[in-house]
């Protein structure tokens, strides 16, 4: 869940068919991204874009995946990487895409 507080973005959401569902948001309004959605935030104008954002911490899908036993089906997984990841427990920033990521 994101909360805009700052400036207008355009949020792209990539659906499983692999269409694409974009959306702009403007200060006080919310967006829904599900988890493990592939997305994408662009600022709209010269603005600022801020936001909050709220997300449950990363889990293990499945038992089978904390002991190595082949039991996936269900899961996926992807090469797509993390433009900001940023460890809220120590404050700091874990990955960071400066071609991406401002401040």
């Amino acid at each position: 869940m994101n909360l805009c507080l700052d400036g207008r973005a355009k949020y792209t959401l990539e659906r499983e068919d692999g269409s694409h569902q974009t959306l702009v948001v403007e200060p006080m309004e919310f967006v829904y991204v599900p988890g493990g959605a592939r997305n994408k935030i662009e600022v709209v104008g010269d603005q600022t874009h801020r936001s909050l954002s709220v997300a449950r911490a990363a889990s293990v899908a499945r038992l089978e995946a904390l002991d190595g036993s082949d039991g996936d089906e269900g899961t996926r997984e992807t090469e797509w990487t993390d433009s900001l990841f940023v460890d809220r427990k120590r404050d700091e920033v874990v990955a960071k895409n400066e071609d991406l990521v401002s401040q």
